[in-house]
């Protein structure tokens, strides 16, 4: 018990009193307290003795060990007590002086004695007799000697008596003071304590101290109502409040309350700490255990808000404190409660979180997918597959923070043993050869079951390598440090070709979602590129065979011209030479029928040319000025001598003169050609009535012109289920028509393929039973009359024009063609001197030893061809500084090749077999 509060209980207003404690450094005893009174009294009574003596009697006191010690210096008048309190042996010394000590007895009863009784020390013997009695202060009408040898019983009223010696019966029991308390009937309250003493071991009496305790009470009533307030007003303090004392033993601030604020808030959990030091509620908020020592070793108030939690197992608080309140051994800590504040702010702090990470991702999703972008870009435009994918690679890497990519293809050997082998790959570390040997033929039944089987479903596998089973595998990956692999199945044309992958040397990865998904479409994209480069190999493959093919075509269709038109000049030549002989009427009927079926045939084997050139993209259009007029009247004339066999009026519309346009640039013989295929088969399809051709030239803008011409007949007509198709090759209304009509079906393909080759168009409207009606539209440039009428300039202008007595050679292997020129030499030139060769090499021989004027060459010749003899003979020429000698080609090829391949050698000209005689004029009129 503390001294201090010792005094509180011990003293009394009236009461002089005086504390000793001893000096710790000099150990002597010093006066520590006293009242206003105790001097005085000391000064009455003449006790102001020297300190010495005082000193003497507490260091007797002291050794003793005794818990008091009276000194009666005055019965009647004084009394000196010495008592030690307190756990540091402090002595109190109490004076009491007896205020009644020379008045006149008087008898008083026991109401009057306690209403004057302040202190009263009284000693009882075993029979509860008064032995001896002490006043002190209060006097009375009364001294002690009235009580001597009287009991209890007769002093004190009866309800006192009995409790006292109730009181006096237990302590007799009991080697411990006994204190009590008794409420008189006046009410005032007494304390009372009783100490058993014995003397010599022999006798025991009891000393009875009574005290009016009724302030004390009051005051303790008051004392505990006020408590009773503060707990209340403590407990009902809205804000979470800890209340910790300093325990001197422990040198700690301790939890000893908590109000239903912080009880409540907690859910209970502050009860914990309760007995737990401030470091140990605040362990996680060292800056608040640090304040609250200060604010109680300074001994002042904080109002500063910091943030801590409270912490129990799962359990978490979060709160700040208002404020520091510091009593003398007391720390109360207000706190304000932001736990849900808090958990709203952590939210927002996770969902920013969350948000700058999502960011992150979407930014690292956006260069992956640009990577991705532009590895794909890489393999669509670049024609090395290999370097395209690891060049890729070394970009999606970057993006993805893989450490090596790979790309395996998937073979089978003769046996059957499918093996996996690396094409190409890119690392973050330099990669050798020997490396890239490691990966090669790893046997796919070595490889472990779940990883193949993962593969060859078309699914993505994604593994730590520590996690995979013991195999060659798993050693290769350890062997270069790789941690995690993903690993992603390409599959081209339905099949598992291979697998791309990516592996992570730094750290055990498990990829994301998204990451897959976008590595994914790569993969897709390798497995599309590699499919198309398979696609285009086969095309590749597919095109040599076709071009392959066209050649052959082209080298058949050059050698059935040849090996046809070779016996068709025969044909068309000699009956062109014997139609010049004298016939018969009959002899004449059979000529012109073997011309006119020489003729078709002729036409068939043209028609069969054009198409191939035009399949080839071989047909070649020229661009010389022409008359329109002249050319439609010029087709119209040939048509005419068909029309008037059938009976069929044949009628030409056009604009009238000098209203409309005629002269124009373009490729008349591909019009012509258009309008005699139109003609013929209006002709054809015609029995009776008219044929209509229309020209309409109108300008569209300077010298352009929309030119359209159309042929109208009242023909037979096309049904409406083959208008589509009637312009494709080798096909006609009906099986029906072919075997009435004839023909290939070749005509209007041609036509319209000319059409378009030329910018324009062949429109058709056709009603079955009526007729049919084809418009060719083309664009034209128009030029001047003078320029139209204009003959372009041929080959050999140059050269000058000859005595008709000329020298000429003929080199022709096949005597049917080489009779029909000469004869028709002959006959157009009788005077000159022909001189023939059968093959290029005798042909050089006979140029090198004659003078000759012209050659007509056959290119097809046994032994030497004609090109090659050509060339010796401008070979001659130049050796011998002769003048250049026109060659005229001689070919069955109606090829533009044909043309070219003769110019190339050194030709001046070429005619295509069957001659026409027209042609030979030409050639006799340009080069004679």
């Amino acid at each position: 018990m503390k001294m201090r509060k010792l005094i509180v209980l011990l003293k009394n207003p009236n009461t002089p009193y005086a504390v000793w404690q001893k000096n710790k450094l000099n150990q002597r005893w010093d006066w520590s307290e006293n009242n206003s009174e105790f001097a005085p009294i000391l000064k009455q009574y003449g006790l102001a003795l020297p300190l010495s003596h005082w000193q003497a009697e507490l260091d007797a006191l002291e050794k003793n060990e005794a818990k008091f010690k009276e000194v009666n210096l005055d019965f009647h008048k004084i009394t000196i007590r010495l008592q030690l309190v307190g756990q540091d042996k402090n002595y109190l010394l109490a004076i009491h002086t007896n205020k009644f000590a020379d008045s006149p007895k008087v008898k008083v009863d026991t109401f009057n004695f306690f209403d004057y009784l302040e202190n009263a020390i009284l000693e009882i013997d075993q029979d509860n007799n008064f032995k001896t009695v002490s006043r002190i202060q209060n006097t009375m009408p009364l001294d002690e000697s009235w009580f001597l040898g009287k009991n209890i019983f007769d002093v004190f009223e009866l309800p006192f008596a009995e409790y006292l010696s109730k009181l006096l019966k237990n302590c007799q029991n009991h080697q411990l003071p006994l204190q009590s308390e008794f409420i008189a009937s006046t009410g005032l309250a007494y304390g009372i304590n009783i100490y058993k003493i014995n003397y010599h071991e022999q006798v025991t009496t009891k000393v009875l101290i009574l005290k009016n305790i009724s302030e004390e009470k009051k005051a303790a009533a008051a004392l505990k109502l006020s408590l009773e307030q503060f707990e209340t007003q403590y407990q009902n303090i809205p804000n979470p409040t800890h209340s910790f004392q300093y325990q001197a033993d422990k040198k700690a601030l301790v939890l000893v309350a908590y109000n239903q604020a912080a009880l409540r808030i907690t859910e209970g959990v502050v009860a914990y700490f309760v007995g737990q030091t401030v470091d140990e509620m605040y362990v996680d908020s060292p800056e608040v255990v640090s304040q609250v020592w200060n604010c109680f070793e300074n001994k002042v108030n904080l109002y500063q808000k910091m943030p801590f939690y409270l912490k129990v197992l799962d359990r978490h608080f979060h709160f700040n404190v208002s404020y520091i309140f510091v009593a003398p051994d007391l720390v109360m800590v207000h706190t304000e409660d932001i736990t849900e504040k808090w958990n709203v702010e952590q939210e927002l702090k996770k969902q920013q979180q969350q948000q700058t990470q999502l960011l992150l991702d979407l930014q690292k999703k956006d260069r992956l997918l640009s990577a991705v972008a532009y590895s794909t870009e890489l393999l669509l435009s670049n024609d090395d597959l290999i370097r395209a994918i690891k060049k890729g690679f070394e970009r999606i890497c970057q993006n993805v923070s893989a450490d090596f990519a790979f790309l395996f293809q998937n073979t089978q050997d003769e046996s059957g043993a499918w093996y996996s082998n690396l094409l190409t790959g890119w690392t973050t570390t330099h990669f050798t050869a020997e490396d890239k040997n490691q990966w090669q033929r790893i046997r796919v039944d070595t490889v472990p079951a779940e990883v193949a089987d993962c593969l060859g479903q078309g699914q993505i596998f994604s593994t730590f390598v520590r996690l995979l089973p013991a195999s060659h595998l798993k050693t290769l990956l350890e062997k270069n440090a790789i941690k995690s692999v993903l690993a992603i199945p390409v599959v081209v044309k339905n099949k598992f070709w291979g697998l791309i992958g990516f592996d992570d040397c730094v750290q055990e990865r498990v990829w994301a979602d998204d990451e897959k998904a976008i590595l994914t479409a790569f993969a897709n994209s390798v497995a599309a590129a590699i499919e198309r480069k398979m696609y285009e190999a086969e095309l590749l493959a597919a095109k040599n065979a076709a071009e392959e093919a066209c050649r052959a075509k082209a080298q058949f269709l050059a050698n059935m011209s040849h090996e046809i038109r070779t016996p068709m000049n025969g044909v068309l030549g000699l009956s062109n030479l014997l139609s010049n002989t004298q016939l018969t009427d009959k002899q004449h009927l059979y000529l012109e029928n073997i011309q006119v079926s020489a003729r078709s045939m002729l036409g068939i084997i043209n028609d069969i040319l054009d198409f191939s050139k035009i399949e080839a993209h071989k047909m070649e259009l020229e661009q010389i000025p022409f008359d329109m007029d002249e050319l439609i009247r010029h087709v119209l004339h040939t048509t005419s001598v068909y029309a008037k066999a059938k009976g069929l009026s044949l009628i030409y519309h056009h604009p009238e003169k000098p209203a409309f346009q005629s002269y124009f640039l373009g490729a008349p013989d591909k019009i012509k050609q258009i309008l005699n295929n139109l003609l013929c088969n209006a002709t054809k399809f015609t029995e009776k009535g008219t044929i209509q051709l229309t020209l309409r030239t109108d300008c569209i803008e300077n010298d352009n012109y929309a030119v359209s011409i159309t042929v109208e007949d009242t023909g037979i007509g096309i049904p409406a289920d083959k208008l589509d198709s009637i312009f494709e090759s080798f096909n006609q209304g009906d099986n029906s028509t072919t075997r009435k009509y004839g023909g290939t079906g070749l005509g209007l393909a041609i036509s319209k393929s000319l059409a378009l080759l030329m910018g324009g168009i062949i429109e058709l409207q056709s009603q079955e039973g009526k007729g049919s009606c084809f418009t060719l539209k083309i664009n034209l440039k128009s030029c001047s009359p003078a320029i139209a009428m204009t003959k372009p300039k041929l080959m050999g202008d140059n050269f000058q024009i000859l005595d008709k007595k000329a020298h000429i050679l003929i080199v022709e292997d096949n005597k049917i063609n080489m009779l029909v020129i000469r004869n028709y030499l002959k006959n157009k030139l009788p005077e000159a001197v022909l001189v023939e060769a059968k093959d290029g090499k005798e042909a050089v021989e006979l140029f090198n030893n004659q003078f000759v004027d012209l050659v007509f060459m056959d290119v097809q010749l046994p032994v030497l061809s004609g090109y090659d003899a050509t060339l010796q003979i401008r070979d001659i020429e130049q050796r011998q500084q002769r003048q250049s000698t026109p060659i005229i080609g001689l070919t069955a090829g109606a090829m533009a090749m044909d043309k070219e391949n003769c110019i190339k050698a050194g030709m001046n000209d070429y005619i295509s077999k069957p001659f026409q005689p027209a042609e030979i004029d030409r050639i006799l009129e340009v080069y004679i």
